[in-house]
């Protein structure tokens, strides 16, 4: 018998076939990588037009309006969303600038009373509680002001990474015009690229089904996001909660990121409100609770499963598994993902309910080339939500332990959280931990020291970190001052830890 091995090549079709597609895919991946910050911003474009995909299509169609020119009815659709924006802003806008005034001058008392543990006591003689309970609760706050001080600060520096995109918040709307006025050239483009006839359409169909999807799924989250911000600008107001002008827009942002969003967002509400003595804490917190049972379990499931053609339940679990693997991008991505499984299975049973003599190589083809593109979708959600792979914390260059402060009996740790420029150099310098007499040696040893920056694929950046410095006094047995101290005084101890 014949050595067939002989006759085959290393590299013969098939070997070749399945190389290229896991190159295919590699390039992909690192493609997605490597522009995931443009591509966020072109995906939230994305949605922003299929927002306003439907007015602009109705305007069009009204050739008295638009005169059936679309580039017209985009500029009326602009003019539109800029006129209710202004009205917007001319009826709500001072008292929420006000309000976010006056609180950004309480914040900073607010937490000092939460640092100092003063805010257990001003609450409690208020509300009858027992001296016991306002030193145990008082204790309990300024043990852990640190972890409190911490959030805040871990929440500035997000509001502050945020801040510095702020021109795409200029950039989003700017792309969307181009997305609305020859997105549908930008797909046909495309589609044509596909020679065979069958697979042209078939592709046709998946694009016509995630376009609705989309597009539904988009309005589904504004109308969610729109109804909590008014409900909760109502009645945060009706029960005269303090700032709830500022509160209410916040927490109805939020809503925009399902399952973490509405949490952080009653967080924020609770927060502000305990820390302005509002009297009716637990009123809030219950309104708090049945809202957000009604918005996961009555609107939300029913708004999305209905337009989607999704269970609420496979609505649920997949925004929480895409929060799981991929936090904020993986969020708004499940959804997409769900439904396309959802057309993936459709297309395997119909295969499956014929006979096998009439199926033929045709369908499989497609099934495998729907199973391809879900496998991409995959891979460029998990891409976008990679972390950097070439990060560099900053470090420490030159340091010095700090010296124990001559007037000082105390004994701890001190946690500081240092944040440093692109040039490494010390621009801010928070207690996480705090001890009175010594932070401020601390503090003045760490911004003598010298940093080299972090930096980010090559790329210096801004970045924090934390450093922790053990005090220990001097060793001496306190004597009444006209007697000479049994010890000698061997000096004190002071470590810093990065």
């Amino acid at each position: 018998m014949p050595d067939q091995t002989a006759d085959m090549g290393f590299f013969d079709k098939r070997t070749a076939s399945v190389l290229s597609t896991i190159l295919l895919f590699v390039a992909l991946g690192a493609f997605i990588y490597g522009a995931r910050s443009v591509l966020i911003a072109f995906l939230f474009a994305i949605f922003f037009a299929y927002l306003l995909d439907p007015l602009v299509s109705r305007l069009q169609r009204l050739k008295t309006v638009s005169r059936g020119s679309r580039s017209i009815a985009i500029l009326e659709v602009y003019a539109i969303l800029c006129l209710a924006i202004a009205v917007a802003l001319l009826l709500v806008g001072p008292r929420i600038m006000n309000e976010g005034r006056r609180l950004g001058e309480a914040l900073p008392g607010l937490l000092e009373n939460v640092s100092s543990g003063q805010i257990a006591q001003q609450i409690g003689s208020r509300r009858g509680w027992s001296y016991n309970t306002q030193v145990r609760l008082g204790q309990f706050l300024a043990n852990h002001s640190g972890v409190a001080l911490g959030w805040v600060r871990a929440a500035g520096t997000h509001v502050a990474a945020v801040a510095q995109n702020v021109i795409w918040l200029v950039l989003i709307p700017i792309l969307a015009i181009f997305l609305l006025k020859d997105g549908r050239n930008f797909t046909d483009n495309i589609l044509g690229m596909v020679e065979r006839p069958q697979q042209r359409q078939f592709l046709v169909g998946i694009t016509e089904d995630l376009n609705g999807m989309l597009a539904h799924y988009i309005r589904s989250q504004l109308i969610l996001a729109g109804l909590s911000l008014v409900v909760y600008m109502v009645v945060l107001s009706l029960l005269q909660v303090p700032y709830a002008f500022v509160l209410g827009p916040i927490a109805g942002i939020m809503e925009f990121i399902p399952v973490v969003g509405p949490l952080a967002g009653a967080v924020a509400i609770l927060s502000v409100a305990f820390l302005a003595n509002y009297h009716h804490l637990l009123i809030v917190a219950v309104f708090l609770g049945i809202w957000r049972l009604l918005q996961d379990y009555v609107t939300s499931p029913r708004i999305m499963g209905g337009t989607l053609r999704l269970h609420p339940l496979a609505v649920i679990f997949a925004v929480l598994v895409g929060g799981a693997i991929a936090g904020f991008i993986g969020v708004y991505f499940s959804i997409p993902h769900c439904q396309y499984a959802y057309c993936l299975e459709a297309l395997a049973a119909d295969i499956c309910r014929r006979p096998w003599e009439r199926q033929g190589m045709t369908e499989y083809k497609k099934l495998l080339t729907a199973a391809f593109l879900s496998s991409a979708m995959l891979i460029g959600t998990a891409a976008l939500a990679l972390p950097p792979l070439f990060f560099k914390p900053a470090e420490v260059v030159s340091a010095t332990n700090a010296q124990y402060p001559p007037n000082s009996i105390a004994e701890g740790v001190v946690v500081l959280d240092v944040s440093l420029t692109e040039r490494g150099q010390v621009v801010e310098v928070g207690a996480l931990r705090d001890i009175p007499s010594l932070t401020s040696a601390a503090t003045s040893e760490v911004q003598s020291w010298r940093f080299k920056p972090a930096s980010q694929d090559g790329m210096v950046q801004a970045s924090a970190m934390t450093v922790a410095f053990v005090y220990r006094p001097p060793v001496s047995v306190w004597k009444p001052p006209s007697f000479t101290p049994a010890l000698p005084n061997p000096g004190s101890s002071t470590n810093a830890y990065i």
